[in-house]
């Protein structure tokens, strides 16, 4: 999600040491991993937004030459993280509500 290792160990750190101060109504609500990845997602989600950043791009810089070329900036197309969590979130969402129907489709089976 960060796309490079110094950025994710800050985000794991701020993640880590906001967890520990997490209120402990939060801390018996929900399991540990459910609050502390929500926690690692938004300290993420933050610092890439505080980033905001373009990706430089050469296109016609030569392997082979050592002269500085024009450079162009090309935007990251992909989906952004919040996209991809909510896909994800999506997804869990939708494999838990067919894995209940089927739990109760055959319960009522037994049933019958």
């Amino acid at each position: 999600m960060m796309r490079n290792k110094e950025d994710a160990e800050d985000v794991v750190q701020e993640s880590v040491s906001t967890g520990l101060y997490s209120s402990q109504e939060l801390q018996r609500r929900f399991p540990v991993s459910t609050w502390l990845s929500r926690i690692a997602i938004n300290a993420a989600l933050m610092k890439l937004r505080k980033k905001h950043r373009l990706w430089d791009a050469s296109l016609d810089e030569s392997a082979e030459t050592e002269e500085p070329s024009a450079r162009i900036e090309v935007e990251d197309q992909g989906p952004n993280p919040e996209q991809l969590y909510a896909q994800q979130e999506r997804q869990r969402i939708l494999s838990e509500a067919m894995n209940e129907f089927n739990a109760r489709n055959a319960e009522s089976n037994r049933a019958a």
